[in-house]
């Protein structure tokens, strides 16, 4: 080996620690200056909130004084509102009023008065028209976009008359009166020069520096620095102008000047100390690893292959290729023994794969469980909304919740004292054979108290529901597939039953018989009303779904009556308008897939109500825009009031409305969407029971009453569409 190894892995060592203690160093003083800099930034919100109050302030005081002017002086009232005939001297008294009274705040430059009666200005105490008026663009593009606002305006550039030159201000406008500006303005101008000393003698500071800004981001003064980072801009509140605000940059001191000499000392100290300790902790430590690679020097100078590169990498490389070794092969073997150990209960519970019952005995035996019992019970035990389950939560997340599942129902089994065999069949499955002795065969109302403990359990202490499948006990291991095939018979049902339960046979015999078949009518039914417009297809639609929530059918049987339902729909909907169908199309999609992902038939339910809502309210407003489905009514009207005519007929209604028979009929088959006659023979037939049932007019009389002349054909008619004679129809429904 090389000479002192030691020295060579402390060196390497030493890098570490170097390393470690320069970035602490860093760390700290990086902490420092972030606090610093903190620090400074809170004071600067500070020192900028006092500079835009007190701005803020001494601009309301302007604004109070000129408002208090405008409420009390008679000489300002009648300027705006009184007669103007003669108003010479008494102008000139009010603007030398108004200057007297302005130049006690000494920041006021100028102001003139516009009044909106006769288009005047009052400046400089004489009167001109508005159009003379050199500011007069300003005036009008006030009225336009701010009228009666009390409104401070940015810099701009002012001109008290043709020969005046033009100054920078700022400008205060108020409308009379207030808010409405209907009567005129006053507006007043302060030189930006006074604004800008007003706000350095607010903001005046060795430490902060602070500027106006327009609302669009314009400094007021041009020969600010672009370069500034500024601190703080706040907005005021009363004119919308920024504030910029910051530390200036001749006092901002150097990081450095933060330490004193006496910190630099002590933590060089520190590190110095940390080093000695660091090599003699090392060199006592290091002893023992030397004497153990001086044996193992000894042993490689018997292999001149073996010495060559790094003794230590070598060492590490054989130890790690030894444990990496070791650990594939048992995770190897595991694994062989996990998936052995579940295909065997695969098979064993689904049947898929026929062993005699011998080989299953000796399966069983070397699995520890019992090979003779007087019966066997198949418990499955299913994860609910497992779609939402697997979005929630990340793969960890996911194993652990599963092996928390699979732990507690080893423990219920446990804790009741049965034998039994648990693996995933699934990836929301579990299954549990129970081993059921002759002793403990009476011991089914135990297996459903466990069950029932178990998904309470789940339901207290797990993030999840579970709903639990209970199989029949049979008698021997051929039996056991019966067993598995009635628990998921049982789970079956869930979609209709709900989930979060233990569903069992009694579950369902206490449910009537489900029958697809008796459903179909009102299916053809809720599909024709919808066609139609009318909103009796909802009490249908809502009244299938309850029987179905009666029956307790399976899950496919559920999915068979949605497919069937969309799918009179679809035929319905595809004799409408292209118009109608384009819209059906993609919701006939989006329905289709949620009669696969529903988790229960209360969401189905909801999911198909709410897309079939949207698609009746989209043909009804298609049918707003017809002008066709206005004369269906008409149609109607028309129909109900000739019922008992026995003339009437297609030809007869369709001259009524100046068409043709055959553009009639495909306008009533489009809007109705069904034809003319089959139409007329189901209203009269309607019309014929409800005189069945509520008089006592012979049959000949409600045959001539519904447009039938002879009461043979009426009979024939009323018995084909209704199912039985007009006579038996009355003694069914109680009349005479």
């Amino acid at each position: 080996m090389r000479r002192n190894p030691w020295l060579r892995l402390f060196l390497s060592y030493l890098s570490v620690f170097l390393f470690l203690s320069a970035s602490l160093s860093v760390i700290f003083l990086a902490v420092i200056g972030r606090n610093a800099g903190r620090e400074a930034q809170n004071a600067n919100q500070v020192y900028a909130r006092n500079v835009i109050k007190t701005f803020d302030s001494w601009l309301a005081g302007i604004e109070q004084t000129v408002i208090r002017e405008t409420l009390t002086n008679v000489q300002l009232q009648q300027f705006f509102g009184g007669d103007h005939t003669d108003e010479t001297y008494s102008s000139y008294l009010l603007y030398s009023r108004l200057r007297e009274l302005l130049s006690t705040v000494n920041s006021i430059d100028s102001f003139y008065l516009y009044r909106t009666s006769d288009l005047r200005i009052l400046s400089d105490s004489h009167m001109m028209s508005l159009n003379e008026f050199p500011d007069s663009a300003f005036i009008n593009s006030y009225m336009t976009d701010n009228p009666g606002q009390v409104s401070w305006f940015a810099p701009r550039n002012y001109k008290a008359g043709s020969s005046s030159a033009a100054q920078t201000v700022v400008s205060l406008v108020m409308g009379i009166p207030f808010n409405t500006a209907a009567q005129g303005l006053i507006v007043l101008n302060i030189p930006l020069y006074s604004i800008q000393d007003m706000l350095q003698s607010i903001a005046q500071s060795d430490i902060h520096y602070a500027y106006l800004a327009s609302s669009g981001g314009l400094p007021f003064d041009k020969t600010e620095k672009d370069s500034r980072r500024d601190a703080a801009v706040l907005v005021s509140e009363k004119t919308g102008w920024a504030l910029h605000s910051g530390v200036k940059d001749a006092k901002v001191g150097s990081l450095l000047s933060l330490f004193s000499n006496s910190w630099l000392l002590a933590v060089g100290g520190t590190v110095l100390a940390a080093l000695i300790l660091l090599f003699l902790v090392f060199r006592r430590n290091y002893k023992p690893i030397d004497a153990i690679s001086n044996r193992i020097a000894h042993f490689i100078r018997k292999d001149q292959f073996a010495m060559d590169g790094d003794q230590f990498a070598f060492i590490e490389a054989a130890v790690e290729r030894l444990i990496h070794d070791s650990q594939l092969h048992e995770e190897q073997a595991a694994r062989d023994s996990g998936l052995k150990k579940r295909y065997l209960f695969r098979d064993l519970v689904t049947g898929t794969q026929y062993i005699s019952q011998n080989d299953w005995q000796e399966e069983l035996k070397k699995l520890g469980l019992p090979q003779n019992c007087h019966s066997y019970l198949v418990i499955l035990v299913e994860m609910d909304e497992y779609a939402a389950f697997e979005a929630a939560y990340s793969e960890h997340d996911r194993l652990l919740l599963k092996f928390a599942l699979r732990s507690v129902v080893q423990e219920m089994a446990d804790s009741y004292r049965f034998s039994v065999w648990i693996d995933w069949l699934s990836g929301d499955r579990i299954g549990s054979l129970v081993f059921l002795d002759e002793a403990n065969y009476d011991a089914l109302p135990d297996t459903l108290r466990m069950c029932e403990e178990l998904r309470a359990w789940v339901e207290q202490y797990l993030k999840f529901t579970v709903t639990i499948g209970f199989g029949d006990a049979v008698q021997n291991l051929a039996s056991i597939p019966q067993s598995y095939e009635a628990a998921a018979q049982m789970l079956e049902v869930k979609a209709s039953a709900g989930s979060n339960q233990v569903i069992t046979h009694e579950t369902l015999a206490a449910k009537p018989a489900f029958a697809l078949m008796e459903q179909l009518p009102a299916i053809h039914s809720m599909a024709h009303l919808f066609r139609t417009g009318s909103k009796e297809w909802e009490a249908v639609f809502r009244g299938i779904f309850a029987t179905v929530r009666t029956g307790l059918p399976p899950r496919k049987t559920i999915t068979d009556l949605a497919d069937y339902l969309l799918l009179h729909c679809h035929g319905e909907i595809g004799e409408l308008s292209e118009e109608a169908v384009a819209a059906w199309t993609p919701l006939y999609a989006e329905l289709k897939e949620w009669t696969v992902r529903y988790s229960n038939v209360n969401e189905l339910e909801e999911k198909l109500f709410a897309g079939l809502s949207r698609m009746f309210n989209e043909l009804a407003r298609q049918r707003e825009k017809n002008p066709q489905y206005t004369n269906l009514d008409l149609f109607k009207a028309y129909i109900d009031a000739g019922l008992g005519d026995p003339n009437l007929s297609l030809n007869q209604i369709s001259e009524h409305f100046h068409l043709t028979p055959q553009h009639f009929s495909a306008v009533f088959k489009e809007l109705q969407g069904e034809k003319f006659v089959d139409y007329l023979i189901r209203i009269r037939m309607e019309k014929a029971k409800l005189l069945l049932e509520t008089t006592s007019l012979s049959v000949q009389d409600v045959a001539l009453a519904v447009g039938y002349v002879h009461s043979f054909s009426f009979i024939r008619v009323f018995k084909r569409v209704i199912g039985s004679t007009p006579g038996e129809f009355r003694r069914q429904a109680g009349g005479d």
